[in-house]
């Protein structure tokens, strides 16, 4: 009943406010290398962010880290085969990186896919 429930809210949620995304992927040959072929597909889904924005952290010896918010994309969509890890997308002007895709409770129903933010 749970997830049947969960399923029917964020059909209506992404009906509302989800819109399509354009990826592209890039092929690479055996041994990883880019090809120079790319392919363009389409998903339907929710962009949202989890985490803290942006900021440099300076450690004790001068160096420094850089952290980023973890960016996803919840979809419903079926198309979510076609998305493999290093495709790249173009949100709000900013390039992301396809880092992982997560298949909700393992039922083939609902996928959150995260994004990394390219500095």
């Amino acid at each position: 009943m749970g997830l049947l429930n969960n399923t029917q809210i964020i059909k209506r949620v992404l009906a509302k406010y989800g819109k399509t995304y354009d990826f592209v992927h890039k092929a690479k040959n055996d041994y990883k290398e880019p090809t120079g072929t790319e392919t363009g597909y389409t998903l339907f889904g929710l962009f949202h962010d989890k985490g803290k924005p942006i900021f440099n952290l300076v450690l004790s010896d001068g160096g420094t880290v850089q952290t980023k918010p973890m960016s996803h994309i919840l979809t419903m969509d079926e198309t979510i085969t076609s998305v493999a890890k290093d495709d790249e997308v173009i949100i709000n002007g900013k390039v992301f990186t396809v880092i992982a895709v997560s298949n909700y409770l393992e039922e083939n129903l609902i996928y959150d896919v995260s994004l990394e933010l390219m500095l």
